[in-house]
């Protein structure tokens, strides 16, 4: 059984084609609150422990939804928090789940009830940790082709243009996209 019922699934998938540019994760929520969606608690912003957990909600259903998409051949869910989206359907997306970590870590529901307060305190440090280390960047950064002052934006739009490269659905690689998607998360 999963954490996330058939008809959120059903409403997550309404939302976002009524979107097809997209919504960001804050958006998507608020939508669903707006929409009177019962099954995601009301939260204060400074409840870290909540956040995560809708957080974890909300992604565990939308890889749920995803694999749903590609097996019906209905579309291509983009699950990126920046800019939720369904794509049209193109064979060969199946192959990139196979290098897809963090699609692994979402669908495992028991990640929910075994992350404790602690642990999202840490994962939260881990990520500034992250973030500040001046090694990882310049890795992401050579990853991306781009110079130690790149800007947020040039690296979006430098995102933009190597994924288009190297999506498999483009005859790209599957290795080298997930590649540009981690440098793309180390860096922003």
């Amino acid at each position: 059984m999963s954490i996330a019922p058939r008809g959120f699934l059903d409403q997550l998938e309404a939302l976002l084609r009524e979107h097809p540019g997209g919504l960001s994760e804050h958006e998507l929520i608020s939508a669903l609150r707006r929409d009177g969606c019962e099954w995601l608690p009301g939260l204060e912003r400074r409840d870290l422990f909540g956040l995560f957990r809708t957080h974890f909600r909300i992604f565990h259903a939308l890889y749920r939804l995803r694999d749903g998409l590609r097996q019906r051949r209905q579309g291509e869910l983009v699950p990126d928090p920046l800019r939720l989206r369904i794509d049209p359907w193109r064979a060969g997306t199946e192959a990139m789940d196979r290098a897809d970590p963090v699609a692994a870590w979402y669908r495992d529901e028991s990640r929910l009830d075994a992350t404790a307060p602690r642990d999202v305190a840490g994962m939260l440090a881990d990520m500034a940790r992250i973030r500040r280390s001046p090694a990882r960047r310049q890795r992401a950064l050579a990853t991306l082709g781009l110079e130690q002052s790149a800007s947020d934006r040039a690296i979006r739009r430098r995102y933009r243009e190597l994924a288009m490269r190297h999506h498999p659905d483009r005859g790209g690689d599957a290795e080298s996209f997930v590649a540009i998607q981690a440098a793309v998360r180390d860096l922003l």
